[in-house]
């Protein structure tokens, strides 16, 4: 997995989410976003085809906990209805990644 910061509140992720160090590394990127006072946060994730559980969670405790408005961009149909199946959709204001 490969993560880039587009922009103060976008970030670009590219390659497989699938190991914990993939989590890890996601945390690393967001936690200078929300010290930095974000409140709305962009995550584009152009070509996985599944997320790990703990990554969701993390995506979840953003919502409720840090009360930060998350969008959530796919690039991969696999990824966009799994969102649907477990009901995360609306939760992530998830939409197709435009490219």
């Amino acid at each position: 997995m490969e993560i880039a910061r587009l922009n103060e509140k976008t970030l670009v992720i590219k390659g497989s989410i699938k190991k914990e160090i993939d989590y890890q590394e996601i945390k690393r990127h967001v936690a200078p976003m929300l010290e930095g006072g974000i409140k709305n946060l962009e995550i584009k994730i152009l070509d996985a085809t599944s997320i790990t559980s703990s990554v969701l969670g993390y995506f979840l405790k953003l919502i409720h906990k840090d009360k930060i408005e998350l969008v959530i961009e796919v690039g991969d149909d696999r990824l966009f209805r799994l969102f649907h199946e477990l009901s995360l959709a609306e939760a992530f204001h998830l939409s197709y990644l435009n490219l």
